[in-house]
């Protein structure tokens, strides 16, 4: 009825002849642990803050995006982790995900000028 197999049963019996009905709390689920240490969840952290993609070797990416971050992880650490799991692990890292914004406060203006008058001639100044 439950869907649970015998021995997950036989835990749940000895949970509450153990600790009683808050042996049978559900916690939370733990899922797996976090397989980078924390000196390197702190050296991930200050690349993805302060580098974009490109700075560590991916093709013209501006933002990065879980997919990046997981296969950054791959190649700097050696483990795969989904794109859940890196969800997961951003969030471990108090980062949240944001939807990315391109700001200009940081560009070079004359290549901002260039980019302007190449993509948009008829806003050339004379």
């Amino acid at each position: 009825m439950l869907c649970r197999s015998d021995r997950t049963i036989r835990t749940y019996i000895r949970a509450y002849k153990d600790s009683g009905f808050e042996g049978l709390e559900i916690k939370y689920a733990p899922g797996k642990s976090c397989r980078l240490t924390a000196e390197q969840r702190d050296e991930l952290k200050q690349v993805v803050i302060s580098q974009v993609p490109a700075d560590v070797g991916f093709p013209a990416k501006f933002n990065w995006t879980l997919q990046i971050i997981a296969q950054y992880i791959e190649r700097v650490y050696g483990f795969q982790y989904s794109l859940r799991g890196a969800s997961k692990l951003m969030e471990r890292m108090n980062m949240s995900y944001t939807r990315p914004t391109y700001t200009l406060a940081a560009a070079d203006p004359q290549k901002q000028q260039a980019f302007v008058q190449d993509t948009f001639p008829a806003l050339k100044r004379g």
